[in-house]
């Protein structure tokens, strides 16, 4: 059965040999994640992560591509280049982790944007909210910006798609993702360098959050 099983687990989650390494394996992604991730479930852990790690590289490479299209100047190739050398990149890779998707939905919204093609724009931002909803703030600063027909396609697209684990499981697992996500203890690893993060290390998470909030209200 497609749940999350959260019992018995530490304040990190579950531990998960993978590649001759210790992983985390709680998994705090929107139910809709389940379904195609699946897939995976057949696979040994060594060979399901080596096929992510060729699926994220071949996305991380056709965002570049597309984005080096959309810019052909020297400099950017240099910027390239750049990316290689950061640790985000390559943690990316060594964990397994589906950050490329992202990157990948964000190049094609761009790419979008710049075309004047709103429907799509708006369904790629929708896909990255359904898959991450803290990025639900792009389309409403999007609205906020008068960019109404994106912002709103893309709050129908995430709303859609989060709605099929509401219909076919019923909300037991958004019960179970909510009761997951509340023992999250993230916050203080040392690569999350978020804002809540860094006063929640400094025993202060309150002035995290109202900073975040001020930012925010700063961008709007």
């Amino acid at each position: 059965p497609m749940v999350f099983h959260i019992r018995d687990v530490d304040r990190h989650g579950p531990d998960t040999p993978l590649q001759g390494s210790k992983v985390n394996a709680i998994n705090l992604n929107p139910p809709v994640v389940l379904y195609p991730f699946r897939l995976l479930a057949h696979l040994t852990p060594n060979a399901s992560f080596i096929g992510w790690t060729c699926i994220s590289a071949s996305l991380f490479i056709a965002s570049v591509l597309l984005v080096l299209h959309m810019y052909p100047v020297e400099n950017l190739k240099i910027r390239v280049l750049w990316i290689l050398a950061t640790g985000a990149v390559w943690y990316t890779f060594h964990l397994g982790q589906i950050y490329m998707i992202l990157l990948f939905c964000a190049a094609i919204a761009w790419w979008a944007l710049r075309k004047q093609k709103w429907l799509v724009a708006g369904i790629s931002i929708g896909l990255i909210c359904a898959i991450k909803p803290n990025f639900l703030v792009w389309p409403g600063l999007l609205i906020a910006g008068k960019s109404k027909k994106i912002g709103f396609t893309a709050f129908a697209t995430t709303g859609l798609l989060s709605a099929i684990p509401l219909f076919l499981q019923g909300p037991a697992i958004y019960r179970q993702w909510l009761a997951a996500c509340r023992g999250f203890n993230g916050y203080e690893l040392p690569g999350n360098a978020s804002l809540l993060a860094i006063s929640s290390r400094a025993g202060i998470p309150q002035v995290g959050f109202a900073l975040t909030l001020l930012v925010l209200a700063a961008v709007t």
